[in-house]
């Protein structure tokens, strides 16, 4: 019997279908990614067909995609303000930039042949480690199609990973730095991602990969949102038999909704996100 020729046989079949599982595993990972990225694209959250109704459009990536935050935000204008006729239409691919969006036909289309109030810009994650030139650059590159839209821009702060403070330091002052290069409004999601874990821990606001939201942090999204375009003094609760109402626990949203009326005087005590 000659065993070296039988282990090497042993070892080329074991190759083999090792070699099988990876290859199986990539194509069902590819088919995944295919049909996540078939779910992305154009959506609307809410149309009361109303041409005088208040138009808000979202440009970004799974940060905005998961938990559809474009749709908690209309149940919050539907719950708070009954008689709004409104419009809330999102544009999300995952992974991307809003440089890449700026290259779509479909960004060129929804702005330069509708007209809107709002168009709330959300970059990618990483986007404010790529140096403040390109993060100011990446947002500038719409200005022109938003400003011939009619519409006020706004930008999404983006939170760091759970836990990461020193990266939402860096995150919080970029952007800050480019809204006032831009002379834009900037939403503070980011640092209040990060004054929730730091004052409420029991609230999860990521899911179990550290980084996406969870329906809480989606929900937070939408609270900041609604209280820079709606007012502070008006946001949205949940009571506790409202089937209408985004999946969350009614006193979770109080929370939520405290800190984001509180924020102006809150961001005093985190002088790490919003000094040099």
């Amino acid at each position: 019997m000659n065993t070296p020729n039988l282990r090497n046989k042993r070892k080329w079949a074991i190759l083999v279908l090792w070699l099988l599982v990876l290859l199986g595993w990539i194509s069902y990972c590819r088919s995944c990614l295919a049909q996540l990225s078939s779910e992305f694209g154009y959506r609307v959250a809410c149309s009361t067909e109303d041409p005088h109704g208040i138009k808000i459009l979202f440009i970004g990536n799974s940060f905005t995609y998961v938990n559809d935050v474009p749709s908690i935000l209309a149940w919050m204008v539907k719950k708070q303000q009954p008689n709004y006729h409104f419009q809330i239409v999102s544009f999300t691919l995952p992974s991307y930039t809003l440089m890449q969006h700026a290259e779509r036909p479909e960004i060129n289309n929804l702005l330069s042949k509708q007209s809107w109030n709002f168009v709330v810009l959300q970059d990618q994650s990483g986007a404010a480690f790529r140096g403040q030139s390109s993060i100011n650059e990446s947002f500038e590159t719409l200005m022109p199609l938003i400003k011939a839209a009619k519409a006020k821009p706004l930008a999404v702060m983006t939170w760091a990973d759970r836990g990461h403070n020193t990266d939402q330091s860096v995150i919080s002052q970029t952007y800050r730095r480019t809204g006032q290069y831009l002379n834009i409004n900037v939403l503070p999601v980011g640092d209040l991602f990060f004054h929730v874990q730091e004052q409420y821990p029991a609230i999860g606001l990521y899911s179990e990969d550290d980084h996406h939201p969870t329906i809480a942090g989606s929900y937070l999204y939408a609270l900041v949102v609604y209280a820079h375009i709606f007012g502070r003094q008006n946001l949205p609760v949940i009571e506790n038999n409202d089937r209408s109402a985004p999946p969350i626990k009614a006193d979770v949203a109080r929370i939520l909704s405290m800190c984001v009326h509180d924020w102006p005087s809150i961001c005093k005590t985190h002088p790490e996100f919003t000094e040099e």
